[in-house]
């Protein structure tokens, strides 16, 4: 119910834990709760990294590429997906909609 007191102690177990996927998927969550792009795109990319899950960096380009300002972020994240999954329709199709180059 306390948002604040969740984020506390949801970011000590990211200080303690910072490789846990269960734990980096309650940070997407809980940011995604609160409306902060940023962070959820952030923690999705962790998410993809820590896992070698692909869908965890398609969400998190996603995400920022809602932030006009993380353009370059955006292009880096897509350049890294083409590599590991060049025929990915999902990223495909998310590149050709936001008519990144």
């Amino acid at each position: 119910k306390d948002l604040n007191k969740a984020e506390y102690y949801l970011l000590e177990e990211l200080k303690y834990f910072p490789y846990e996927p269960g734990i980096l998927l309650k940070a997407i969550s809980f940011y995604a709760l609160r409306e902060d792009t940023l962070k959820v795109a952030r923690y999705s990319y962790l998410y993809g990294l820590r896992t070698q899950n692909i869908n965890g960096y398609i969400q998190s380009l996603s995400f920022y590429l809602r932030l006009p300002e993380k353009l370059e972020e955006s292009r880096r994240i897509k350049n890294k997906l083409l590599k590991l999954a060049p025929n990915n329709k999902d990223l495909l199709f998310l590149i050709a909609k936001y008519n990144l180059k």
